[in-house]
Parts: C-alpha cells; structure tokens; sequence
C-alpha cells in the first residue's frame, strides 16, 4: 500500500503543494491584465474564471493545513465553474447565455420570496410589493437587453426529454452539459465521484472507517492525506477555464505557457505518485495502464 503523508513536512506532500501554488499563479499571471468592459458576454466570463482560481487558492489552503479531502468538493465547484464558463464563450451567443446564467439570480429571489411568504414570518403586503418588483426588475432587464438587438435563449432540452429542466440555467443535466462540451470523459472520471464526496456518501467516510476499523480513532484536526483528487481536479479545471478565456479575450499566442505550465504541473504529479508509491500500487493492482 503507499505510504500516506503524516504532515506538512512530508517531502514529496509539500512539492506538490507547492507545485500547485506556483502553477496556480502561472495561470492567473497569464490572465490578470485582461480588463474585461462591455456587456454580460465580455465581463461574466472572466468573472467566472476568477471564481475558478479563487476556488484553486482555497483547495490549496486546505492542503496546506492538512484538509485536502475536504477541499474535494470545491474541486466540483471548479467543475461547475468551469463547464458554466465554456458553454458561454463556445455558444456563439455569449451575451444572451451570460443574461441567462445571471437570471439565476432573480430566480432565487423569487424562490426566498415564495417561501417567505409560507411562512409569513413578515409583513405579507411588504413582502408581495418586494416580490412583485423583483419580477418587474428582471423582465425590464430582459427588454432592455433584447432591445439592443441582443437575443436571450430558450432553455435547452436534454436527449431523451420534452422540456427543459427547471433546476438548471441552461435546461441541460450536468451529465447532457459535459457531453454537449465533448467533456463526458472528464464528467464521467471526476464529477461523479466529486459528487459523491459533496453529497456525504459513504466514500466521503471511508478513511475514518478504515481508521476505525483498525482501532484508531479520528483526529479532530489535520490528517494530511493524498492531496492528489482535490488538486488533480483542480488543475484540469483551471487549465480548460485559462484556455477558454484566453480564445474569448483573443490572447490564444498565450495558450502555449498555458500547455507548459499545465505540462510542469502534470510532472510534479507524476513524481509524487512515483514517489509514495502509487504508481507502483496501481499498477499492481490494476497492470500497467495501456497506452493511448
């Protein structure tokens, strides 16, 4: 079995987590200067990307101080983040799929108002004139932007489905989502079991079961585990968002720096895994993997 880091002082443990930093900001350096002006489709996507390298400092953070398994469900916030991003900027439509992504917001309005007034814990007359604003508010908002010639899409409709779904902006499932993004692979490997950490499953426990099982009981405080789901996750994440905000702000002579930082990233990974032994596990378990 590999050798699980014990602290911020295991050797390989800290390469990575400083391999991680350095290539978070040689990916936000690539990017920083960009001044994004103009309407929705100019200034969401770099909104978005910016939440994607906070979300990356914060996952590091977390390693640092010994937590990186619960920095695994900010690894599908990164996801999300990400996959939102590049629907936009790839839609040929970005200013009308930025309106509607940002419609979410009044859609959650609408949602604390509704229940707000269920439980009638405030003035009823108050709440419903607050309400009734809001939707006034986000309809002006839609013949604002459609006068100016722009076009707010319908929502889209998942394969095998009549209607979009209500819960999501673009009426797509996460999983239709990937696939239209030719990203089902990365969904399929990474999102699934992001999502089974985020949600508490069983796998979320494992360690402390395992711990226990074993007669040791948990530590209320770090545990400096494999850092490698949470920043592999990250990494990819991060690298997809870079690259599709240097095509839509028209830097794509950067995206090379881009590939080698990733490239160095992907080799710190490597040499921790060779190092603690879980590419020698791996293949003991599994054989060698086949090449591509």
């Amino acid at each position: 079995m590999p050798t699980p880091p014990t602290s911020q002082d295991d050797e390989h443990y800290r390469a990575l987590s400083v391999a991680f930093l350095t290539y978070i900001a040689k990916a936000f350096g690539l990017i920083k200067d960009i001044k994004p002006t103009g309407d929705i489709g100019q200034w969401l996507p770099f909104a978005l990307t910016a939440h994607v390298v906070q979300l990356g400092r914060a996952i590091h953070s977390l390693v640092e101080l010994g937590y990186a398994d619960e920095g695994i469900p900010i690894g599908r916030q990164m996801m999300s983040a990400t996959m939102n991003q590049l629907f936009i900027v790839s839609s040929g439509n970005p200013s009308g799929w930025g309106l509607r992504y940002w419609l979410q917001i009044g859609d959650l309005e609408h949602r604390l108002f509704e229940r707000e007034l269920r439980k009638a814990r405030f003035d009823e007359s108050k709440l419903t004139q607050m309400h009734s604003q809001a939707n006034a508010n986000r309809e002006a908002d839609i013949r604002d932007f459609e006068a100016t010639g722009n076009v707010l899409p319908e929502k889209l409709v998942d394969p095998g489905r009549r209607q979009p779904r209500r819960d999501t902006w673009t009426g797509l499932s996460d999983k239709a989502l990937a696939d239209r993004l030719g990203l089902f692979d990365w969904y399929d490997g990474e999102y699934n079991y992001l999502s089974t950490v985020t949600h508490a499953q069983a796998v979320s426990v494992l360690p402390i079961a395992q711990g226990l099982r074993d007669g040791h009981l948990p530590a209320a405080g770090p545990h400096f585990r494999s850092p490698l789901a949470a920043i592999g996750v990250a990494v990819t994440a991060l690298h997809y968002s870079v690259m599709a905000t240097l095509k839509h702000y028209g830097l794509v002579a950067l995206s090379n720096q881009a590939d080698r930082a990733k490239t160095q990233m992907e080799g710190a990974i490597d040499r921790y895994r060779n190092a603690t032994g879980i590419t020698q596990f791996v293949s003991d378990a599994f054989g060698s993997p086949r090449p591509r």
